[in-house]
């Protein structure tokens, strides 16, 4: 195997994905497991990359749970020997970064729910993400939970659901599928939910872009695991026009992993031109 000169990481609510990249942006490693909790990322990552010795330029990581500088200092600090360099984000940037470069709003739903938009002036916003017992209406999560709430004796998943905390929430988000199904061959319950669960997410949509002030037609993508079926994301999509609101859709060009890994490299190479600026005559 080749070793990887930069790592990338996404760990979302349900899965952590690591991407490892050689010096030109070929992917040349990769690994997914069930996502460790945030206090446990640290030994989990030390525990993958000791294979490394030490000897990575570059490790991005882009977590759930990590939005105050403070978390990510810490965070930081505890992978001190993992590369050289080590940068840390939210995971929601991540996947900002996959699809866009500049200017655009990034609608994701897998576990949970958020929105995160940004100008090209660097200006940005997030809304939703406030964790399944807050909000993260349109999420996994919350499409599970309806779903429970509103069939007394379920045929889809009741007695699949057992544990506490995040084991439950990730249970509860993986009865989607069953309940997309069931919605597209006419299970009117099931079809409700999920209508409920796109309009909410396009609410999130229209809050970036009243915060944002954008003009236009806006760059939109999407990212996790519900928005990525899609069958689901169609009627996400019609609930937007619905609202006449003008967008741009555009897929992702990556996945969040190795958008983490490409942007720590090109920040570096961004930092050593502008040294180089400063030291020409």
């Amino acid at each position: 195997m080749i070793a990887p000169v930069a790592i990338g990481v996404d760990n979302g609510g349900t899965w952590i994905r690591l991407e490892g990249l050689d010096a030109r942006g070929r992917r040349v490693w990769s690994l997914k497991r069930h996502s460790p909790r945030l206090k446990q990322l640290p030994a989990f990552l030390k525990n993958h990359l000791q294979r490394f010795h030490g000897n990575l330029s570059f490790l991005s990581l882009g977590s759930r749970g990590v939005w105050k500088q403070a978390k990510r200092r810490a965070l930081k600090r505890s992978l001190r020997g993992l590369a050289k360099k080590i940068v840390v984000m939210s995971d929601v940037e991540a996947a900002w970064l996959a699809a866009f470069k500049y200017e655009g709003i990034i609608v994701i739903s897998g576990t949970g729910s958020i929105a995160y938009g940004k100008r090209r002036n660097g200006t940005f916003a997030r809304a939703g993400g406030l964790g399944p017992e807050k909000g993260d209406e349109g999420s996994g999560y919350w499409i599970g939970k309806e779903w429970l709430q509103k069939v007394p004796s379920p045929p889809v998943g009741r007695e699949r659901v057992k544990g506490e905390g995040g084991q439950a929430v990730r249970q509860v988000a993986l009865l989607v599928p069953s309940i997309i199904r069931k919605a597209k061959t006419g299970n009117q319950t099931a079809k409700d939910v999920i209508r409920e669960a796109q309009s909410h997410l396009s609410d999130l949509v229209i809050r970036m872009i009243k915060e944002l002030r954008l003009k236009g037609k806006v760059p939109l993508s999407v990212s996790g695991s519900v928005l990525e079926n899609n069958w689901f994301r169609s009627g996400f999509l019609r609930a937007l026009r619905k609202q006449r609101i003008r967008f741009q859709f555009l897929h992702r060009k990556m996945d969040p992993a190795t958008a983490a890994a490409l942007f720590a490299q090109d920040s570096e190479l961004s930092t050593q031109r502008s040294k180089r600026r400063l030291v020409e005559p």
